[in-house]
């Protein structure tokens, strides 16, 4: 929030989700406001903070010390919902400390507070197979407190308001708390968290897992034992039981524990990061996506004409990893550079090209007597150094760069595959080379081009 009417314009929206009278519409302008501006969710947080402690206060018979959480902007702290929130705790804390064992508590201690629903997570990317129960998860998805994702199967990536990215492998259960907590009851999951959400809790059922800036993994084994392997930086790890907690255990890179419910012990066990490379997999050579681009991972057995359809996205497929460019490999890139590879400065000469490339295919198919217009766009980790657009250049490079036994095309088809980028189709490559903007139109053939990256 840069001004007063934009201050005022947030105060009035978490007024009304404090006050439960947000509307369907203002709470799309909150989370619109929330997904692009910093210090909101700053404020956001530090909100949810102190409703959580409210509610620990509000169940609790003993005096509670209480501090407000800071907020991004100092002149708001005095102002709107904050002298409201203060109140609130100040006099639940003065009741809470009056109440002796002689008095009974008061009738409405023992209803639960009821909290509104509040934007936790997004769903950044879906691997193919991923799905729940009731309806599929759809990127851009917006995910609350409180709920509970199902997965029966499959891979998927959330991102959290705080930054944290968390990639679920299924069949998995896991509770959107916080923005900084949530439970895993079952499967695994790999969290990758930024430095300004040091702190993120994993709570399972034989105790939790903090991070200290890092990248981890837990999984969920027989009767809730819980194992976490730790691939960058360090965790802290303890046993919680009903009404005790161990000391916490530093647990340092590349090395893993378990514990679970039957004692209160925390032991080594050996590192294996392998058990999390569907999950991993679900981080590597990405960064974001739009809504209208879905990841697969673990993609179908074809992406023939017809096999893979949506009228709504495109689907970005993971390919190759770490391909070795040799002499083959080179003369190709080499023998396409003037027809089906965008004009980057990396291939004025295709000696240029690192020693090892990943491969990702963009795939666009509406289906059959469909036409739609899907625009989006993929940010890379590393920098793009091809774009094969052409029908004769998708060919060349399948085997070399595509994936093992996928049906990419009939051979006896007439239909074309390419990316008409003469007329309708538009792709925009940022100048840092890792952000690719698209505009496919999709006719009653695929549009389909393949993108090259350095590897990581």
């Amino acid at each position: 929030m840069s001004n007063p009417q934009e201050d005022f314009e947030l105060d009035f929206l978490f007024q009304a989700m404090l006050d439960q009278t947000l509307s369907s519409e203002q709470a799309k302008r909150l989370e619109e406001i929330l997904l692009v501006d910093e210090r909101a969710r700053s404020d956001y947080i530090a909100l949810i903070e102190i409703d959580s402690l409210l509610q620990r206060v509000h169940h609790q018979d003993e005096t509670v010390e209480v501090s407000l959480p800071a907020t991004s902007n100092p002149k708001r702290q005095a102002t709107g919902y904050w002298v409201v929130i203060a109140i609130c705790v100040f006099a639940m804390v003065g009741i809470v400390t009056l109440v002796t064992p002689e008095k009974a508590p008061v009738p409405l201690a023992d209803v639960p507070p009821v909290v509104p629903d509040i934007p936790i997570a997004t769903v950044d990317a879906v691997g193919y197979g991923a799905s729940r129960i009731d309806l599929p998860f759809q990127v851009g998805e917006t995910l609350v407190n409180n709920e509970v994702i199902d997965l029966d199967s499959g891979t998927m990536r959330l991102k959290f308001l705080n930054g944290v990215m968390v990639a679920l492998r299924g069949p998995a259960i896991l509770e959107l708390v916080e923005p900084n907590r949530c439970i895993l009851s079952a499967g695994q999951l790999v969290a990758k968290v930024p430095e300004e959400a040091i702190g993120f809790t994993v709570e399972t059922p034989a105790g939790r897992v903090v991070d200290l800036g890092t990248e981890f993994g837990v999984e969920i084994g027989n009767e809730g034992a819980t194992q976490t392997h730790v691939i960058k930086g360090r965790v802290s790890a303890a046993v919680v039981k009903q009404n005790w907690e161990s000391e916490p255990q530093v647990v340092e890179q590349n090395s893993a524990v378990a514990f679970d419910m039957s004692n209160t012990t925390i032991r080594k066990t050996p590192f294996a990061p392998d058990k999390f490379a569907d999950a991993l997999s679900m981080f590597k050579g990405i960064k974001s996506l739009s809504p209208t681009t879905a990841y697969l991972h673990n993609p179908p057995p074809s992406v023939d004409r017809g096999a893979l359809t949506d009228t709504q996205r495109v689907f970005l497929i993971p390919e190759g990893r770490e391909v070795p460019v040799d002499e083959e490999l080179r003369k190709v890139i080499t023998d396409l550079s003037e027809q089906s590879l965008l004009d980057l400065e990396s291939l004025s000469n295709p000696d240029s090209v690192e020693e090892k490339i990943d491969s990702f295919l963009v795939h666009g198919d509406s289906g059959p007597k469909k036409e739609r217009t899907v625009s989006g766009f993929i940010e890379f980790e590393e920098p793009i150094i091809a774009v094969i657009v052409e029908d004769d250049g998708l060919k060349a490079t399948d085997n070399l760069l595509g994936i093992p036994d996928m049906k990419y095309t009939n051979p006896n088809a007439t239909k074309y595959r390419k990316t008409e980028l003469e007329s309708d189709d538009e792709i925009i490559i940022s100048g840092d080379r890792r952000r690719l903007e698209y505009k496919l139109k999709l006719r009653l053939a695929r549009d389909q081009f393949r993108v090259l990256i350095q590897s990581k």
